[in-house]
């Protein structure tokens, strides 16, 4: 813990959990209390920079609405020695992003339908309160002991109704998990987290992701061009209910999307649980409430280990059509370069 005090304020630094952008992360306990916290000991450019405060403020002011056993609790700002602490509950347990990387390839179904019921019950005590959180991914779900799980960092959420922190035509979110239409720079809504879980839920079950491409700016062609892979298809020991209802999370166009997290787990729980209310510990003798309607869909590479590891990163950018022209621009100046070089060189320079 180079360069980390050992005492800041009344918190003493127990142990050190990561770095962002925003500041040093450490586990501490308070002196006096005993409580263990989890500090993020910001940076003085991010304390100094009001738009970083700002959503850090909002973050505080969100959180205090979450009263869910699911939901990671931020108490709140203090300021010591010039130091500022952004103070929340400290969760023991590792990132669901680390049982992915531990474990590659899909979950048994019974364990990842249990993860899948407490994120979307989470979720949904936190769109009931009108909060998005709009950066949804494995590294922002802590699992702990009896994979009990808890949703973690509403830096970036944002409230229905709320101020826009974030400029017109900028994208917040992490490339794998972004919904289309935030791609086209769409305010966020609550169906935007729904396609982010329903993206972490197809991964839990399948090993693969819904639109397995190579490249981050393939998601966003992938995504544009069609559907993802029928969820049935890749793991065919699903009842079709549950595949079905797991899919609905999935739909391209919002409309006909689970419109916030509450539809998604009422769906969900229908098809999964049988009459005593009792989660199958065989899944296969489960009764489909309804079968899939057909669908097609070209079939899509599979990611290797490598692919899966590919840490996912929560980006803040503009809209996708200035760039894709950009790209796209490059990409036919270097094909009309090589393709010059190669008829010189046939022509005998």
């Amino acid at each position: 813990m180079t360069g980390i005090p050992e005492h800041v304020g009344p918190y003493e630094v127990v142990e050190w959990l990561g770095e962002g952008g925003a500041g040093v992360v450490v586990h501490a306990r308070h002196t006096e209390t005993g409580a263990d916290v989890k500090l993020k000991m910001l940076h003085p450019a991010t304390v100094a920079d009001d738009l970083a405060m700002a959503r850090i403020e909002r973050e505080v002011e969100l959180t205090r609405r979450l009263t869910h056993p699911g939901l990671e609790r931020v108490y709140d700002i203090e300021t010591y020695d010039l130091v500022t602490l952004l103070v929340s509950e400290y969760i023991p347990g590792h990132s669901l992003q680390t049982l992915l990387d531990d474990e590659p390839g899909p979950l048994p179904a019974d364990r990842a339908l249990r993860i899948i019921m407490q994120l979307t019950d989470a979720l949904a005590a936190a769109h009931d309160e009108g909060v998005i959180h709009r950066d949804l991914k494995p590294d922002n779900i802590i699992v702990g002991a009896g994979d009990r799980v808890r949703i973690i960092d509403f830096g970036v959420a944002t409230a229905e109704g709320a101020r826009q922190l974030t400029a017109p035509g900028m994208i917040v979110g992490t490339i794998d998990y972004i919904a289309p239409e935030t791609w086209g720079g769409k305010r966020p809504t609550p169906a935007a987290d729904v396609w982010a879980l329903g993206t972490i839920a197809y991964r839990l079950i399948t090993g693969t992701m819904p639109f397995p491409v190579r490249a981050d700016f393939g998601v966003y062609e992938a995504v544009r061009k069609g559907p993802a892979r029928p969820i049935h298809e890749v793991a065919p020991h699903l009842p079709g209910g549950v595949a079905y209802a797991l899919m609905g999370a999935l739909r391209r166009t919002v409309a006909n999307r689970y419109q916030n997290a509450r539809n998604f787990h009422r769906a969900l729980t229908q098809a999964v649980f049988d009459p005593d209310g009792e989660l199958s510990s065989n899944l296969d003798e489960l009764d489909p409430l309804f079968e899939p309607p057909p669908t097609s869909a070209d079939d899509v590479p599979t990611l290797s280990r490598n692919d899966l590891r590919r840490p996912p990163t929560t980006l803040i950018f503009e809209a996708p059509s200035r760039w894709l022209v950009a790209v796209a621009v490059v990409v036919v100046l270097v094909a009309l370069t090589g393709a010059a070089i190669a008829l010189y060189l046939r022509l005998g320079g």
